[in-house]
Order: C-alpha cells, then structure tokens, then sequence
C-alpha cells in the first residue's frame, strides 16, 4: 500500500499542478516565474553566503564579512521583488496568495539569517577595532 501511495500521490500532484499552471493567463505565468527566477537568484546568493561563511580568515575578515552582508541583502531585495512589485500584479487569488505565502515565509528566513549575519559583523568588527586610546 506505501509503494502505491508513494508512487500514485506525486503523479496526481504533478497532474493537478499542469492543470493549475495550463489555467493560468499567460501574465499571472510570466509573473509567476519571474517570482521564480528571483527567488533562484536569492538561493544562489545564500549558496554564496554560505560558502564564504565556510571559508573565513583572519586575513581580511572585513571584506569577508561586507561579502556575507552584501549577498544577504541582494538576496533579500530579490525576495522583496517579488513580494512587492510582482505578486500584487497576479489576477489568479490562489496563485497571489500561495505566492505571498510561500515568498513571505522564504523573506521571514532571510531577514533572520541577514540579521544573525549583521550580528556576527558587530562582534568582528568589534574584535578588529583598535583599543581606545589611554587617556591621561
């Protein structure tokens, strides 16, 4: 019975979805993979962020560091693309709020990640500041 169910549900999900996308108007389509292609860009500059993370130094931990905000922020900026200019275009309610839903719930963990990002730059740069000087 799993066998059945797990083979037979992806066929039926997949049959729904091209009947979904087959009804949509040619606009709510192009908005909806402009979406796609915005939150693509944004996965590709967490991957970024991530690997940069992996590779950290000491030599130039600042520059490093502007990389990891940099990244975070145009990911963000892509979801707030979406989120802003696109989806409120879409005439299909299903598809603006499955839309709002799904980009809302990917800005939620960017905002959190960039913000754990920021936090972590205030700490080195901190720890990289000169000590105030003595006063007398």
């Amino acid at each position: 019975m799993e066998e059945i169910t797990s083979s037979v549900i992806p066929k039926i999900n997949n049959t729904l979805y091209e009947k979904r996308v087959k009804a949509l108007s040619e606009k709510d389509r192009n908005i909806a993979c402009g979406c796609l292609e915005h939150m693509d860009d944004s996965i590709g500059r967490m991957k970024d962020t991530l690997d940069q993370m992996y590779d950290l130094t000491q030599n130039d931990l600042a520059f490093q560091i502007n990389n990891l905000q940099t990244w975070m922020s145009a990911a963000l900026t892509n979801v707030d693309t979406c989120l802003d200019d696109e989806t409120p275009s879409v005439s299909d309610t299903t598809l603006q709020t499955l839309l709002r839903r799904s980009v809302g719930n990917v800005r939620k963990h960017t905002v959190i990640a960039l913000s754990l990002i920021n936090y972590f730059a205030s700490k080195c740069y901190s720890d990289l500041a000169p000590a105030p000087a003595p006063t007398h």
